[in-house]
């Protein structure tokens, strides 16, 4: 990290939009790349992809998860200095991504054609939640379609959640040689794909505010049986991941 290239003001100025599969991934992915660029006078625009509400619906009706996830996403976007008027709620079903690619990719383009934008940050194509990956593919097919000529920058969050990163060979049976080549199917990703960062250890505080301005996701809620929350993950080891002072 110590040969990261640090952007000029003048880059850090360009114009932004953050598209996020669930309400939490804009600030885990990048949100001190946002507060670093709403510093500078950047605009910078959040689209949540789905509705949030597969999130804990095996203790709360979806209606009612989807609801509190959109009042987390505005108060962390307040957090990130986003107004309310610049985060958009797409509202494709939490988890079905993948088969409502089409609806979303127009929603994208939508967006796009509306208000045009400098950059593009968007989940990694080979993000292991199948909405994540398919959040990439809405972007990318959004993007050609709105004839968008934006720098377009992928972020990690769920390709973080391998060895040596986390023990996530520890939480489910699989053959050595499958969690073998898995991890360095990863690793070669975050190596080879990941040539820009940004210093945030200025912002890391409010970027920690901001996340844990998605209470669900980070605060104990038990209401008739356990509420997982991210500090579950690999003992806390993936969010420090997510948390370390550049992304």
């Amino acid at each position: 990290w110590s040969r990261i290239d640090e952007p000029s003001t003048a880059e850090l100025a360009r114009s932004a939009w953050v598209f996020a599969p669930h309400q939490d991934d804009e600030v885990l992915g990048c949100g001190g790349t946002i507060l670093r660029k709403r510093a500078a006078g950047a605009r910078v625009r959040i689209a949540f992809l789905s509705d949030g509400s597969g999130s804990h619906k095996h203790l709360l009706p979806a209606g009612e998860i989807a609801t509190l996830r959109r009042g987390e996403a505005l108060r962390a976007a307040r957090r990130l200095g986003v107004a309310e008027s610049d985060v958009a709620f797409v509202g494709l079903e939490d988890g079905r991504l993948s088969a409502l690619c089409d609806a979303g990719a127009a929603a994208v383009e939508s967006l796009l054609v509306q208000h045009p934008s400098d950059e593009v940050y968007l989940p990694h194509r080979d993000e292991p939640p199948p909405d994540h990956a398919a959040c990439n593919r809405m972007v990318r097919s959004g993007m050609k379609a709105a004839r968008l000529s934006a720098t377009a920058f992928e972020y990690p969050v769920w390709l973080w959640d391998a060895w040596p990163w986390t023990a996530a060979s520890l939480r489910e049976p699989v053959t050595w040689r499958g969690e073998v080549s898995k991890i360095l199917r990863t690793n070669a990703r975050l190596l080879r794909d990941f040539r820009v960062g940004l210093r945030i250890a200025g912002e890391l505080e409010q970027k920690r505010s901001a996340l844990f301005e998605h209470r669900s996701q980070t605060s104990r809620d038990d209401r008739g049986g356990s509420w997982p929350i991210l500090q579950d993950i690999a003992e806390g080891a993936f969010l420090e991941c997510l948390l370390q002072p550049v992304e």
